[in-house]
């Protein structure tokens, strides 16, 4: 503003011609932030003319002149500063003296802040979602040391210019950059020459309309799934430098000059989706790379850094697609300091390589080495056709195991950079969590049955002693010798459902898996069990592919009995075919009255009838799928005897009947609903010894009539006032069940099912059960006191 426009002005002398002091009046002084460097300072004046200001900072001269006004510079942002003014006249005459106080800070800071020096300090620079700089300049361009985040974003960091060259991603504030390594045995502190600040969610667009291309030497170049995702891997230029003419003009016959680009970026876009999760994962960005052409021994060589080539030499030119692609691992790849390096993690480097080939399709199974090599670590093919089956091939893939593996090299990662590596990160990376010997064991098993076997058996435990290959679809009623009766471990190669049967024609006992049992030894797998344990026991088998399922039963529906009561359709039955009978129900008469009054009910000719469906209901009750079914009778028998002791009906799941005695009249009217409490027996799991268990006795006996509750057909009511315990088994115990399963405020839809499974030693790791249990499987984990003192409450 001019200085005449912010004045008041009046006569320098009085009118009779003495003189008088000149006097003046300072006001208003502002000082306003423009920066994190700069304030500016403003006043008024009113009085005589002729006046020189002083202003001084902290007591240091800033300012002399006449104008209203000054821009101070080269302040340090966050610091105060006190500003004080004065006028003063040539004849020594001064005005007032105002002085004004003021603290830096930028008004502008932006989303992120740089700094020179460690703990955000020294000279800043602020910078803005959206800003992409290609050259920091002084002091910036190697002295960032700390990183301030003001508002959530994403920092893409480079070492190189124009966001080449290493990269890191920061999200949050770091003191010292510095401890954020990268490759190349360095530290990021001084390091970073451009940066890009992105939003939080952002992402790198994807690359639409990918293609694949064919070579004249009849490679190709796919497009591998998620690579279109990695448009990070586009460069801005791919250039040549012909050292050998020869060289280069074979190259160009195969990759023409046109598509050069292209077909680079294609194959930087398929190399990162394999090791890479997403593309903020990749260590390394290409701006400009140079193809170089020599006629020297050998084939490819890899320079990394700001600027990047490919030496080709004339061995490289058999296969050119393929040492590209090594080549563009060896730039993309993670890779350990040479303190960290050993033979293991140099072998694991380099089966990267080779495994991104056989992703590429320029490996196949005809490449594996013979008997798949040895050791594990040996790199190359052996190393990569081991980590393929890690990935794709083994009992239980672990589909991300490459890109897992591959991060455990990334040093930019505290936890990993300044570390040695451990060959236990292979264990951490695959699915099932076995260590790489016995992953390495299994492998080379499965290397020496690429004859088409799906599953072998064994003799012994730990995959030991003879064995023998099955394929998907075989069965056996009755294995023979020297296996019945042996098998002690089961290998899975290829993914299948194997289901082994304690006896012949594929009936007792089933143990079902879908992965490798190193030891099939199982104590106490039913009551009443004969024999020890499954170790033992294996008599017959079937194998089917992990896709196949039990064929559904079509057309179920009610079957009427003579004395009124119905055999119903559970729902969800029709999926357990696997315990339909195979063979009508054999006929054994002790007693001929209780035969002719119980079939006068149900006569013998729709025993099977009867039985199929109350097999199949009981199950459905039980499980989940037909999978988990742990018993499959080929037939279950009729049993008519005099032992009017026991009860009206009993059954063993064991020997495979169901015994009816003269007390069975006495459910005239039910009768169905008694056949299907005892069908729950012959199908539900329990231990061995579960009679001497008051606790076990009562949830096995519950189960089986609350099934009959859940299908509305209940063998008896439930008692007054609930009953004195829950353990109390029968109804009392089936009326509390149902209650947690579908009265409670709470429903536990699962909870019978999920209890029977707690019963199966298949699955509870030799755990006795005991009621402490309940909690684990109820919906608000509640102890079965609580439940039963809530169902008492609620009746």
């Amino acid at each position: 503003m001019a200085l005449s426009a912010r004045r008041l002005w009046r006569g320098s002398a009085a009118s009779d011609g003495s003189s008088e002091p000149l006097t003046g009046t300072i006001a208003n002084l502002t000082a306003t932030v423009e920066s994190a460097s700069s304030v500016r300072l403003e006043w008024e004046y009113s009085g005589d003319d002729g006046v020189a200001f002083r202003l001084t900072r902290d007591g240091v001269v800033v300012y002399e002149g006449d104008g209203l006004s000054f821009v101070d510079t080269g302040l340090n942002a966050g610091t105060t500063y006190t500003y004080e003014i004065v006028g003063e006249f040539g004849t020594g005459d001064v005005t007032n003296t105002v002085s004004e106080s003021v603290t830096v800070e930028d008004p502008n800071p932006g989303d992120i802040e740089w700094y020179v020096d460690i703990d955000y300090t020294g000279a800043k620079r602020p910078a803005r979602i959206d800003e992409r700089i290609t050259v920091l300049d002084a002091p910036f361009d190697r002295g960032i040391s700390s990183l301030k985040v003001v508002n959530p974003c994403k920092i893409y960091a480079y070492t190189g210019q124009n966001f080449s060259d290493a990269v890191i991603i920061l999200t949050a504030s770091e003191k010292n950059i510095g401890h954020r390594y990268y490759y190349d045995n360095q530290i990021w502190n001084d390091a970073i020459r451009s940066y890009e600040v992105r939003p939080t969610g952002w992402k790198w667009p994807k690359v639409n309309n990918q293609v694949s291309y064919n070579l004249s030497n009849g490679e190709s170049v796919p497009v591998l799934a998620g690579s279109e995702h990695f448009s990070n891997c586009n460069v801005h230029d791919v250039a040549v430098d012909v050292r050998d003419q020869s060289t280069y003009n074979t190259f160009k016959g195969i990759i023409s000059d046109n598509r050069r680009s292209v077909i680079f970026e294609q194959l930087s876009r398929d190399v990162c989706s394999v090791l890479f999760h997403n593309p903020d994962d990749v260590p390394y960005r290409i701006h400009d790379i140079h193809l170089q052409f020599e006629n020297t021994p050998g084939t490819i060589t890899v320079v990394r850094g700001e600027y990047p080539r490919l030496i080709l030499r004339p061995g490289a030119m058999s296969a050119v697609a393929s040492y590209l692609t090594a080549g563009l691992v060896r730039l993309y790849q993670h890779y350990l300091y040479a303190y960290q390096a050993t033979n293991i993690t140099n072998g694991v480097s380099s089966g990267f390589i080779d495994y991104v080939r056989i992703e590429m399709g320029i490996y196949d199974s005809s490449d594996r080495p013979d008997g798949g090599g040895s050791p594990w670590y040996a790199g190359n093919k052996t190393t990569a056709f081991f980590f393929d089956y890690i990935q794709n091939h083994a009992p239980t893939p672990s589909p991300n195991f490459i890109k897992d593996l591959h991060a455990t090299f990334d040093v930019r990662n505290p936890d990993i950079g300044g570390k040695a590596w451990d060959k236990r990160a292979i264990q951490a990376c695959n699915e099932r969590g076995i260590d790489v010997d016995n992953l390495w064991r299994e492998y080379k098993l499965w290397a020496y049955k690429q004859d088409g076997y799906d599953v072998v058996f064994y003799n012994g435990k730990e995959y030991y002693g003879d064995s023998f290959g099955i394929r998907h679809g075989d069965a056996s009623n009755l294995i023979a010798a020297p296996f019945r009766e042996a098998v002690r471990s089961v290998r899975v190669i290829n993914p299948s459902k194997v289901y082994m049967f304690s006896q012949k024609n594929q009936a007792g006992a089933v143990m079902f898996t879908k992965k490798s049992i190193p030891d099939m030894y199982v104590p106490h797998f039913w009551r009443d069990e004969a024999w020890t344990a499954w170790a033992y026991r294996v008599m017959s088998f079937r194998v089917r592919p992990l896709s196949w399922s039990w064929p559904k039963i079509n057309n179920q529906s009610n079957i009427r009995m003579n004395d009124g009561s119905v055999t119903k359709v559970k729902g969800g039955s029709n999926l357990y075919d696997v315990v339909t009978l195979r063979a009508n129900p054999p006929v054994d008469v002790d007693d001929t009255t209780v035969h002719n009054q119980v079939k006068a009910i149900m006569a013998d000719h729709m025993l099977k009838k009867h039985f199929d469906q109350a097999s199949r209901n009981a199950c459905a009750i039980l499980h989940d799928h037909a999978d988990e079914v742990d018993a499959r009778h080929y037939t279950v028998k009729a049993w008519y005897n005099s032992n009017g002791n026991i009860g009206a009906l009993y059954a063993s799941k064991l020997h495979s009947y169901v015994a009816f005695t003269p007390n069975a009249m006495t459910y005239r009217g039910r009768l169905a609903s008694v056949i299907a409490h005892e069908f729950v027996h012959l199908y539900q799991a329990a231990p061995s010894n579960y009679s001497s268990n008051v606790s076990v006795t009562a949830v096995v006996e519950g189960i089986a009539d609350y099934a009959t509750i859940v299908m509305n057909m209940p063998v008896n009511p439930r008692p007054a006032g609930g009953g004195e315990r829950w353990n109390d088994g029968y109804a009392t115990t089936a009326y509390f069940f149902y209650y947690i399963t579908h009265q409670a405020p709470v429903k536990s839809p699962n909870f019978v099912k999920d209890l029977n499974r707690q019963l199966d030693p298949r699955y509870n790791n030799g755990r006795t059960w005991s009621a402490v249990y309940i909690t684990e499987i109820n919906a608000r984990h509640m102890s079965v006191e609580a439940l039963w003192r809530e169902y008492k409450a609620w009746l």
